[in-house]
């Protein structure tokens, strides 16, 4: 009965894995894009790093499940399976360091910005790669 729950859960990877996507790339919008960041606007990014987090954190535990079925090849899933998890420990790392005030330089946060947006680029590659094959988002060029 467990492993059919696992399994169930695995199953759904491919959709919970959208909510990590959308969120944080909201979060780094409403960062780029206001300009008069009041405390209102800092604990909005706050929770969207939190919610990035744990969703992302959902995202890979149910993709654990589904890696662990036996429907991939371990050299399929290496690259995607670290790189999410490297996804989900820097979300909580910034979530932590916003959550305890730490006042992020302009520099600092345009590299903590494109640091996740690369391992969001990474991660999705690859797990595209998995799902629908290689070459699958050139091959009709």
């Amino acid at each position: 009965m467990l492993t059919e729950l696992l399994d169930f859960l695995g199953s759904l990877h491919p959709l919970i894995v959208h909510l990590p996507i959308g969120i944080v790339l909201l979060t780094i919008a409403i960062d780029v894009f206001m300009r008069n960041k009041n405390n209102s606007v800092h604990r909005v990014i706050t929770l969207g790093w939190f919610f990035s987090f744990l969703s992302g954190l959902l995202a890979a535990l149910f993709g654990w499940f589904l890696g662990d079925n036996g429907y991939y090849l371990a050299s399929q899933i290496s690259i995607h399976k670290w790189s999410g998890i490297a996804f989900v420990g820097v979300c909580f790392i910034i979530w932590m360091l916003r959550f305890v005030n730490f006042r992020f330089t302009q520099t600092f946060n345009r590299f903590v910005n494109f640091t996740i947006i690369l391992l969001l680029t990474i991660t999705g590659h690859f797990g595209g790669e998995m799902t629908h094959g290689q070459n699958y988002l050139f091959e009709n060029l």
